[in-house]
C-alpha cells in the first residue's frame, strides 16, 4: 500500500490556538476557592489540559469529584466566561500563520475542542 499524502489536519482550539491556559488555571483556583478549596497555582498548572472531569479528582481525590465535581466545573465555566469577557483571549502568535500555510497547502483545516457551546463560542 502506498503512503497517502497529509490532506486534513486538527488543530485544538482552545490552549493550543488560542492561549486560555493561564486564563483556566485562574478560573479553577477561583471555583475552587468558592467552594472551600485553597490550591496552589502550580497545582493547578499541572493539571491543565486534562478535561475538568479529570483534574478535580487528580487535584482534590475521588471522594471530592464524587461531591463537588459537578459544581466546581459549572463554577470554573463561569469564572472563566467572566475573564474572557472582562480580558478577552488572543490567539498564539504564530495561530493565523500556521493555519494559512495549512491552507496554502491545499490541507483541509479543522478546528476540534471539549470546551462547552458557551466557551466555544467566545472563543
Amino acid at each position: 500500500m502506498a503512503d497517502s499524502p497529509l490532506t486534513a489536519i486538527i488543530f485544538d482550539l482552545d490552549g493550543t490556538l488560542v492561549d486560555t491556559n493561564d486564563l483556566h488555571v485562574r478560573a479553577w483556583i477561583a471555583a475552587l476557592h468558592d467552594h472551600g478549596y485553597e490550591v496552589g497555582k502550580d497545582r493547578v498548572e499541572r493539571e491543565i489540559g486534562k478535561g475538568g472531569d479529570q483534574l478535580v479528582g487528580s487535584i482534590l481525590g475521588n471522594a471530592v469529584e464524587a461531591k463537588d465535581g459537578d459544581r466546581l466545573r459549572k463554577s470554573q465555566g463561569e469564572h472563566a466566561l467572566a475573564l474572557i469577557a472582562s480580558q478577552g483571549v488572543r490567539a498564539f502568535a504564530d495561530a493565523v500563520d500556521l493555519i494559512q500555510d495549512c491552507k496554502r497547502r491545499h490541507l483541509s483545516v479543522a478546528l476540534a475542542s471539549s470546551s462547552d457551546q458557551k466557551l466555544l463560542s467566545r472563543l
